[in-house]
C-alpha cells in the first residue's frame, strides 16, 4: 500500500496556501482595523507572507504525519509478512473463496459497494486469470470428502430488476 507522495503533499499544501493568501490578506485589511490596529496594504501583505509560510509548514507537516500514520496502520495489518487474508483462510486446504450471490446482495449497500470495488480492482489486476471460454463450477464437500447438493436457498437467486439494473448501471 502506498500513501500520498511528498510531491502530492507539496501540491496539496500549495493549493491550500494559494487560497489562504487571498483570504488572509483580505482578513488582515478588514479585521485588524476593527480591533484598533492601523494596517497599511504593505503591512497586510507582509503579515500575509509570514502567516503563509507558517501555514505551509503546518499543512505540509500535518499531511506527512497523517500519511505516516496511514502507512503505519497499513503495515500493522500485515503481520510479520503474513497477509491477513492468509490468516483468515488459516490452515485449511481451501484454494478458493466462493460467496453465494444470494447472501452478498443482502449485505448493507455500503458493504456491497466496497465488495464491487474490490472485485473491479481484482479484475483490473488479473483481467484474464481464467482462459477464454472456460469457467469454474462450485461444489460442496462434506467432512468425509463426499459431494453434497448445495442448498437451494443458496442457489436460487431471483431478483426483479437485477438484469435491468446491471444493463443501466448505477444511478447517482
Amino acid at each position: 500500500m502506498k500513501g500520498q507522495s511528498k510531491t502530492a503533499s507539496v501540491a496539496e499544501s500549495l493549493i491550500n496556501i494559494a487560497v489562504g493568501i487571498g483570504v488572509g490578506f483580505v482578513s488582515n485589511v478588514i479585521v485588524l482595523p476593527m480591533y484598533g490596529y492601523a494596517v497599511t496594504l504593505s503591512h497586510a501583505a507582509g503579515m500575509t507572507v509570514i502567516f503563509t509560510v507558517i501555514s505551509f509548514a503546518r499543512s505540509y507537516m500535518l499531511r506527512r504525519w497523517f500519511n505516516w500514520m496511514h502507512l503505519k496502520e497499513a503495515r500493522a495489518l500485515t503481520l510479520s509478512g503474513v497477509i491477513l487474508l492468509d490468516r483468515w483462510f488459516g490452515l485449511s486446504y481451501a484454494r478458493w473463496l466462493t460467496l453465494p450471490r444470494v447472501l452478498m446482495v443482502q449485505m448493507p449497500p455500503l458493504w456491497q459497494g466496497k465488495m464491487a470495488g474490490l472485485l473491479d480492482e481484482f479484475d483490473g489486476i488479473f483481467p484474464k486469470w481464467l482462459p477464454e471460454g472456460q469457467y469454474c463450477e462450485v461444489g460442496l464437500r462434506g467432512a468425509k470428502g463426499r459431494m453434497h447438493k448445495i442448498p437451494d436457498h443458496l442457489c436460487e437467486f431471483r431478483c426483479a430488476g437485477v438484469a435491468r439494473a446491471v444493463q443501466e448501471g448505477p444511478s447517482l
